[in-house]
């Protein structure tokens, strides 16, 4: 049995596998004569790792095989239960399709299952699907989360329009309290900066460009950044750094090759010798990013910017009529 955890990758060729520690060598476990792989996802305890197909596999040590036109799937906290999601389909008895896809939620002990149905959250307990026994009603309801926390309280938040609700549930339907509004962004990574929590020591820092996917391994040793597509479409692969910002691993796609996922097997893993030293790195040839564009005229010289089309061009520093701007660091040393 292995001791550390592995990394799953698919790509537009096929499913590997990294086994952690040098050579960090892949192992192909599907090629491209699987048919149109999707996507593949481990189990939250790493016992199993699901793909979807197009092709039926026989070679495989196979637990299960899932037939249908199959668009998402999902494994319950314990491993115990697979979800998967089929697209609604437009039929004699179900004319208007209109449901939109949210990801089915479980409690940490797969206790409660919980699903949305337009402004509804329903609640069923003990796997006993055929009747919910607790629901929550919002207007305008976009979405829904439940806490990691156990039994035997278990807390929801709503996410509606103009707002987010926060509650608890104890197997029966609790107060809801308003809170804050709710955001969301997207971030590519360029560089990082490593901090320990304890005492917020910096540890180490790395520039990693065109990241589109960051995640630390279980042990929180090493941590693993990528280029993926579609989110950019050239220079797609994947590179392993020591928690100190030492690159330890890097793996570039050939051509033609499209890194679609990459993930850490989860699990409770023994720590290693990584924790106490950085290993030796590697020399990371990709290329550095390079400035802003400016056109050879405009080269060598002082830039200016007009920030709204009723400014005058000005030069950085300066108010619109020319004069310096003291910044509020300098009125307070003359002060």
């Amino acid at each position: 049995m292995s001791t550390s955890p592995h990394i799953a990758g698919l790509t537009s060729k096929n499913i590997f596998l990294i086994e952690f520690g040098e050579p960090f060598g892949q192992k192909i476990l599907r090629d491209e004569t699987t048919t149109n792989v999707r996507n593949i996802i481990y189990s939250p305890k790493g016992a199993y790792l699901a793909y979807r197909t197009d092709k039926k596999c026989s070679d495989w040590s196979v637990t299960a095989v899932i037939e249908g036109n199959i668009k998402d799937m999902f494994f319950s906290p314990l491993d115990t239960y697979f979800t998967v999601w089929e697209m609604f389909v437009m039929t004699k008895d179900n004319p208007q399709v209109s449901y939109d896809f949210l990801e089915p939620r479980w409690s940490s002990d797969e206790k409660l299952f919980a699903i949305q149905m337009s402004n509804r959250v329903l609640i069923y307990e003990d796997t006993k699907l055929d009747r919910y026994t607790h629901h929550i009603l919002a207007d305008n309801l976009k979405s829904f989360s439940m806490s990691p926390s156990p039994a035997p309280t278990y807390y929801i938040s709503v996410d509606k329009t103009g707002g987010s609700y926060y509650g608890k549930q104890s197997l029966s339907y609790g107060d809801v309290d308003k809170t804050g509004g709710s955001y969301y962004g997207k971030q590519s990574l360029s560089y990082g900066d490593v901090w320990a929590v304890r005492g917020y020591k910096k540890l180490g820092a790395c520039a990693a460009p065109d990241t589109t996917f960051l995640q630390w391994d279980p042990r929180g040793e090493t941590f693993l950044t990528a280029t993926t597509y579609p989110r950019l479409t050239v220079a797609n692969g994947y590179k392993i750094w020591h928690y100190t910002g030492v690159l330890m691993h890097k793996h570039v796609c050939t051509e033609k090759e499209n890194l679609l996922s990459i993930t850490w097997q989860p699990g409770t893993w023994p720590k290693s010798e990584l924790s106490r030293s950085a290993p030796k790195g590697i020399e990371d040839s990709t290329p550095k990013p390079v400035g802003a564009y400016r056109p050879p005229g405009a080269r060598n010289k002082p830039s200016t910017f007009t920030l709204h089309e009723h400014e005058k061009p000005h030069k950085p520093g300066e108010s619109l009529n020319g004069n310096s701007i003291e910044t509020s660091a300098g009125a307070e040393e003359e002060a």
